[in-house]
């Protein structure tokens, strides 16, 4: 994947988490124009045309602070990587309850990982991607609960025990999590 293609991904990504953000705005304005303002819409109006044209907004500065200081070298996972990581934890749950134990299961899917990541909008993982892949377990939050179990279970019987439908299951879950819909599209 050249960077070409990220700097065009992240563009999209951009362009549409931006009119997401407009149109959450707008529809709350159409409820309730008072209880909207007190919100501080007219600040969130401001922040949205800040960032459309490079202007300043203190929240922006805010930002550039939490930037430069101790976030600086580690900035947590964005929404759609948290997303991510939770369902690659699930698909090691399923794999585990094919039969294999959590060391195969890790492995397993660190090579499919290493295969697919990049085309599912995955950066690359570590080397030691079984070391990533408890990383991932041990800092997930929520802990696993009801609706992990019935993305698992679900998964399973549709799946059954075939490991390598499995990974392709999870990995479409994983692909639809990490992309964006290109500009102007729409799912029905």
């Amino acid at each position: 994947m050249s960077n070409n293609h990220s700097t065009v991904e992240d563009e999209a990504r951009a362009l549409h988490a931006l009119a997401c953000l407009w149109t959450a705005l707008d529809e709350l304005q159409k409820g309730n124009a008072i209880a909207w303002r007190e919100a501080g819409g007219f600040d969130a109006q401001d922040l949205l045309r800040a960032l459309e044209t490079g202007g300043a907004h203190p929240l922006l500065r805010k930002w550039e602070e939490l930037k430069a200081g101790p976030a600086r070298n580690r900035p947590p996972p964005g929404a759609s990587e948290q997303a991510a990581r939770r369902l690659i934890v699930l698909l090691r749950v399923a794999l585990e309850r094919t039969g294999l134990s959590k060391a195969a299961a890790r492995k397993h899917i660190a090579s499919a990982l290493q295969k697919y990541g990049r085309l599912i909008g995955l950066p690359p993982l570590p080397l030691k991607a079984d070391e990533a892949l408890r990383h991932w377990e041990r800092d997930l939050k929520p802990p696993l609960g009801l609706q992990d179990e019935a993305v698992i279970a679900h998964s399973l019987n549709r799946c059954g025990k075939n490991r390598a439908l499995l990974v392709k299951h999870f990995l479409g879950f994983v692909e639809f999590a990490r992309k964006p819909l290109p500009a102007g599209a729409r799912w029905r």
